[in-house]
């Protein structure tokens, strides 16, 4: 029950904008590996940068858990992300400029625990959807596959 309550305090420390406290629930060598995008941050530092870009790119960002299933260091949560896109949102494509668009984006985080710290999170959340809600394409206008080609193309 102790580690679920390491994962619940999680999430509600995001919820409250409390970068330091935030990185501070991983262990030193801990990593947040970005599955959406490819991205990797190690250790606390690295962590702490991308949860404030988050911040500053949807100033009211909120994390739910909807389920948490898991037990001894290794948890499964399902949870809703949510937000208003007022700043700009940086990716390894580049940067977005604030839309003012309300996001609802459905996520699942795989939690690994060393001790009563966060050794890794693996998070997977539906970055088609986030991006169609504040009106981009995960691919560059250039890199789109054309419809002539026969391919389906991102909207």
């Amino acid at each position: 029950m102790a580690n679920e309550q390491t994962i619940r305090s999680y999430y509600d420390i995001i919820s409250k904008h409390d970068a330091k406290k935030f990185a501070d629930l991983f262990a030193e060598d801990g990593v947040f590996n970005d599955k959406s995008t490819g991205q990797v941050y190690r250790g606390r530092e690295a962590i702490r940068g991308m949860i404030e870009g988050w911040y500053n790119a949807f100033s009211d960002f909120k994390l739910k858990p909807d389920k948490i299933m898991g037990s001894g260091d290794n948890f499964t949560v399902e949870l809703t992300a949510t937000g208003t896109h007022d700043g700009e949102l940086s990716g390894p494509s580049g940067d977005i400029s604030a839309t003012g668009k309300k996001v609802t984006v459905p996520s699942c985080d795989v939690i690994q625990l060393k001790g009563d710290q966060i050794q890794s999170v693996n998070c997977y959340y539906a970055a088609a959807v986030l991006m169609s809600q504040i009106g981009s394409s995960l691919m560059g206008e250039r890199q789109r596959p054309s419809q002539a080609e026969g391919r389906p193309t991102l909207s």
